[in-house]
């Protein structure tokens, strides 16, 4: 039998600061996840969790840059690992399935393994593979989420561009990343495509396929002047061109489309069991460090 005051459940980078500023335990069956081109704004102040960096500037086109804050997944991470040496996560990530009861909260691990744990009250940011919850009273369906496009750059994969923004839904953000392919050197980039879309518009909707993201990430690469392998002699050089060289198209191929599951959908909260959609930012800005307690002193140690 565990017992707490007060419990946090599901794991989210707004429950891991939420548990990381408050000194509580973090229950949950899965994590969220976080990938690595999700920033703070340059303004969020993040020093006192000693991040760095603070800010990356990515070359746009056109010799411009964009700034972004700190990583989310950096932050996450790192809130985890302290959360984790000061006992706060009693379970890891062994859950296999958590049940929530008025009184109780059973937990049953791998083997089989049950788990009581007594609460006075539990403050719930993510319900993946949680029972036992009050009433839903608001789920969209068809709400945007991020679509993920991974794709590996053949030709074209060698340049100085970091990340080029469009003004649609539709591939907002094209990221540029060294490539992590067992045959690419260091010097060769692949591509994460981000989009805004409903999850029903991402698996049926062709003109918002993976196909269709392909074809407009290639039409901005052209524009941003990413251009693929060199193909023989211009003819039309010098009298009518300024190229001496011919180059063919940028080739990129899908390794991977991701759809981010949709937020927890509204709940009812109860005397006991409130449910918190508060945004990382918002955490960090309404919490303060708790001086003296053996997760600031982790934090001050690493």
């Amino acid at each position: 039998m565990f017992q707490y005051d007060k419990i946090a459940i599901g794991c989210t980078l707004s429950s891991a600061l939420y548990c990381f500023y408050n000194q509580i335990p973090l229950i949950f069956v899965e994590r969220q996840k976080i990938h690595p081109f999700e920033f703070f704004e340059p303004n969020t102040d993040l020093s006192l969790l000693k991040i760095e960096p603070l800010r990356y500037d990515l070359k746009k086109p056109e010799n411009d840059t964009t700034v972004f804050g700190a990583s989310k997944e950096q932050v996450y991470e790192k809130m985890l690992v302290l959360l984790s040496l000061s006992g706060l996560v009693p379970f890891s990530n062994l859950a296999k399935s958590v049940n929530i009861g008025k009184k109780e909260i059973k937990v049953i691990t791998e083997r089989n393994k049950v788990f009581n744990v007594s609460y006075n009250s539990l403050i719930v940011f993510d319900d993946t593979k949680i029972s036992g919850l009050s009433s839903i009273v608001k789920k969209d369906d068809n709400q945007p989420t991020q679509i993920l496009d991974w794709f590996a750059v053949n030709s074209g994969c060698e340049h100085g561009i970091d990340h080029i923004r469009t003004d649609e839904d539709f591939v907002r953000d094209i990221f540029f990343y060294p490539s992590q392919r067992a045959a690419a050197n260091s010097n060769k980039k692949d591509l994460l495509a981000i989009s805004y879309l409903s999850e029903k518009d991402a698996k049926y909707e062709y003109q918002y396929s993976d196909t269709y993201a392909r074809f407009k990430i290639i039409a901005k690469m052209k524009e941003a002047g990413i251009r693929g392998q060199k193909n023989g002699k211009n003819p039309n050089y010098p009298e009518r061109s300024s190229e001496p060289y011919k180059w063919i198209s940028p080739k990129i191929q899908l390794m991977e489309r991701e759809i981010i599951p949709l937020p927890m959908p509204k709940y009812r909260s109860t005397k006991k069991i409130k449910f918190c959609y508060d945004p990382p930012e918002q955490i960090i800005a309404e919490n303060t460090i708790k001086l003296n307690t053996y997760t600031t002193k982790l934090l001050n140690a690493l």
